[in-house]
């Protein structure tokens, strides 16, 4: 017996398929029509419907211009049960047809309100044969591979897609069941890497695509084309490793032919393996096609090519981000190169370890794990750069209401704009201008300074409101919660102000007059700078050589040195930057003939950092002004030289 056709109509709910199912049933006598309920909306209930239908010998008109029955692996569900019945689709809209490779005879885009209707489906109807014969013909001259169906190439895509989305996917039942949990709802947790993928996918894109031995060979086939590692296994790409296969069931679709297949996917694996491609003069496809002929990846003319894999496979697939790419491509989450990867895990891991960073620590943890287990990280890399400083008191000796035991929740704090009531620990080290007791601040930026953590803040209560200051983390506690937080504008603002300040320092030192520091920050070129105060301090010929290295001590602008011992054989001499910066004249000291002059806020003649560094050269360094300066100096050298006596 002859099997009937089948008719697939599609489109937008209520776009004239009454019209085209009344000529369908005019010119197919006998057809039955169907028109899925929302209990048949799994394909296997309505497929025994159809089939039904069909062994009693009727043609099937199938109602599906509804959203629910719109989507490829629906329909392509839906003629997988019915099989081996034969299908035509017709499309209800002006839109392109979806392709007939998801397993029709023949796709026919139809205007239902067509005044020639019935004979545009006539028409459509004597072409099968003639179409049968074409497709026939093409299809012969394809050379086919393990993906050249449809579904098999959609469910290899989908796979790539979710695991570039989310990394580790395949262990997320054991290290991050909470996303597990938030990417599928399962009744039951997986309990292996395959059917977490299977569960994933099923729920991410579609149950046809959730196939657990298709996927494993899906994984495998990846792993051997090393689309999973990281980096390439040598400096030259690999071919694909690419068997050939027997024509599929289903009509071929655009990449089931090898050669098409094999630079989709060459694309796709150098993209991952080379991120972010980009020649400015170039362009981001330009930069990439050259990149790919240099790697003898592509030959001739393939732009065009390429920019349709991108435009019609990648993008779409979720492959590739769906904004314009204009500094190059990327896959996923894969941003960096291998190298790139190793330097950032280096410097994490220095941070981490060195300035007790708990925060980083814990992504120094996670960053090891997953480099660990994508085999990123093999061996550790060697430390070529380090941190040398480090925090001067172990965090493990904190009261438990140290800020330092709470950095997570003070983080984010700082980046709601949270008011916080502090107060400092008894007995800790204070200097004249911390007030004691509690306190009211907006927390500002968590910095790291020399030998410990501190919280850049802004005051918000009491006579010195709006004062900005800088205090040692492990000194503070909370107080009281607060309830209220300011806008994201004006914590921006704080920030930019307290990091203005504290550039244009010697230290971590702002002052304790909010006066003075409005004056630094006013727009007003004389009102700032009357705000500052010159230093002059001068060397002598052993240690202005190593002050004279300082060329970013001071913010450049501020300040100015002697000309460097030597400079005239300096490579940066002819530089109009190292000599202004070099521009001072000598001093007529015989015994300290180098100078610095500096411009600082008034209040730095107060800041201990300041005078430490001055200091520390002993006599070698001599304060010419601000008086102020010299005769604190003075004093400190005297009474270190009266404890001798």
């Amino acid at each position: 017996m002859t099997i009937p056709l089948g008719h697939l109509l599609i489109g937008p709910p209520h776009s004239g398929q009454t019209h085209l199912i009344a000529q369908l049933q005019q010119q197919l006598p006998h057809s039955r029509l169907i028109s899925p309920t929302p209990a048949q909306n799994d394909p296997a209930i309505l497929s025994a419907t159809i089939q039904q239908a069909t062994r009693q010998g009727h043609p099937v008109i199938c109602d599906a211009a509804n959203a629910p029955y719109n989507s490829r692996p629906w329909r392509m569900t839906l003629l997988k049960k019915c099989h081996p019945l034969p299908w035509i689709l017709w499309q209800l809209a002006p839109a392109p047809p979806p392709t007939i490779a998801e397993g029709y005879l023949a796709s026919h885009s139809i205007d239902p309100h067509s005044d020639t209707l019935s004979a545009d489906i006539a028409r459509c109807l004597s072409q099968r044969s003639r179409s049968l014969t074409n497709r026939t013909n093409r299809t012969a001259q394809l050379t086919f591979h393990p993906y050249s169906a449809l579904q098999d190439f959609d469910r290899l895509l989908h796979l790539i897609s979710l695991l570039a989305q989310y990394p580790g996917l395949g262990s997320l039942h054991q290290h991050n069941p909470t996303q597990l949990a938030a990417l599928t709802n399962p009744p039951t947790p997986p309990q292996d890497s395959l059917s977490e993928i299977c569960a994933v996918i099923a729920a991410q894109r579609h149950p046809l695509y959730a196939d657990a031995a298709a996927l494993s060979a899906d994984i495998h086939w990846l792993k051997n084309n090393h689309f999973l590692t990281p980096h390439p296994p040598s400096p030259e790409p690999q071919p694909l490793t690419l068997p050939t296969a027997s024509a599929p069931l289903t009509p071929p679709h655009p990449y089931s032919d090898q050669t098409p297949f094999r630079r989709l996917m060459g694309t796709l694996r150098f993209i991952a393996h080379h991120p972010l491609i980009y020649d400015p003069d170039q362009g981001s496809l330009k930069s990439l096609v050259a990149a790919m002929k240099a790697a003898h990846l592509i030959t001739g003319n393939a732009q065009t090519a390429i920019r349709k894999d991108i435009e019609k496979i990648l993008k779409p697939y979720q492959l590739l981000p769906p904004f314009p790419m204009k500094r190059g491509y990327f896959l996923g989450t894969g941003i960096l190169s291998q190298p790139q990867l190793l330097q950032l895990y280096t410097l994490l891991r220095s941070q981490a370890q060195t300035l007790e960073d708990p925060t980083a620590q814990d992504l120094l943890e996670h960053f090891t794990q997953q480099l660990q287990v994508s085999k990123t990280l093999t061996e550790s890399p060697y430390p070529v750069k380090t941190i040398a400083n480090r925090p001067i008191l172990a965090q493990a000796l904190l009261p438990s209401s140290a800020l330092p035991r709470t950095l997570p929740q003070l983080a984010q704090e700082i980046e709601q704009g949270q008011l916080l009531e502090l107060g400092s620990f008894s007995g800790v080290g204070t200097f004249n201008d911390k007030a004691e007791g509690f306190f009211r601040a907006w927390p500002i930026q968590i910095v790291f300074y020399n030998i410990a953590w501190y919280l850049g803040y802004e005051i918000a209560a009491g006579p010195q409101t709006g004062l900005l200051q800088f205090q040692r983390l492990d000194r503070l506690f909370r107080g009281r919660p607060q309830l209220q937080q300011r806008e994201h504008k004006q914590q921006l603002n704080a920030l930019k102000s307290l990091q203005t300040l504290q550039s244009l320092c010697c230290g971590l030192y702002l002052g304790k007059q909010v006066s003075a520091q409005k004056q630094i920050l006013s727009r007003d070129r004389k009102v700032r700078q009357a705000a500052f105060t010159p230093v002059e301090l001068w060397f002598s010929d052993r240690v202005f050589k190593f002050v004279s290295e300082g060329s970013q001590r001071f913010e450049a602008k501020q300040m100015q040195m002697s000309p460097r011992p030597g400079s005239s054989s300096t490579p940066s001499s002819g530089n109009a930057e190292f000599k202004k910066l070099y521009s001072l004249p000598p001093t007529q000291d015989p015994h300290h003939p180098h100078r610095l002059r500096v411009s600082l806020p008034h209040w730095s003649i107060d800041d201990v950092d300041l005078r430490r560094w001055i200091i520390g050269f002993g006599d070698q360094a001599k304060v010419i002004e601000p008086v102020a300066l010299a005769d604190k100096i003075r004093a400190i050298g005297q009474s270190v030289a009266e404890l001798y006596d």
